[in-house]
């Protein structure tokens, strides 16, 4: 089953490499700030069907609205399924947090050392009586 994930998670990043790789610094999208980018990620991600805005053509679309707009157009177009915007870019960070927890072998409830988070139950300044040492 994880090699299953992992293999549409690797299918998935392939596929937009193409259309990211056509973008630079002075593209539409190459000029939107890092959040803003997110956002056209996020869109360009989300599309549904064959037919598909590039990260550049949905950036030059918010050079002449706002993003909520842009949503609205996209949705209208039948190119997103979503309720709202908000909706496009969870789902975008969430993907993207399952990958890198994919990538990495670890999951969301463990620590950079493999181990569950939490600990056991001690903080680290637990036994210490505050002295100089």
């Amino acid at each position: 089953m994880r090699r299953v994930m992992t293999g549409v998670i690797v299918a998935l990043v392939l596929v937009s490499v193409g259309a990211w790789a056509q973008t630079n610094g002075t593209s539409a999208f190459g000029q939107l700030p890092p959040g803003e980018q997110k956002i056209a990620r996020a869109l360009f991600e989300a599309q549904t069907g064959s037919t598909r805005l590039t990260p550049d053509q949905i950036a030059e679309m918010k050079g002449r609205e706002g993003w909520g707009r842009v949503f609205k157009q996209m949705k209208e177009q039948g190119l997103l399924t979503q309720k709202n915007l908000g909706q496009v870019v969870s789902n975008f960070e969430r993907q993207h947090n399952e990958a890198r927890g994919a990538t990495t072998g670890r999951g969301r409830d463990e620590g950079a050392s493999g181990a569950p988070a939490g600990g056991n139950g001690m903080s680290r300044g637990a036994g210490h009586s505050g002295g100089k040492r």
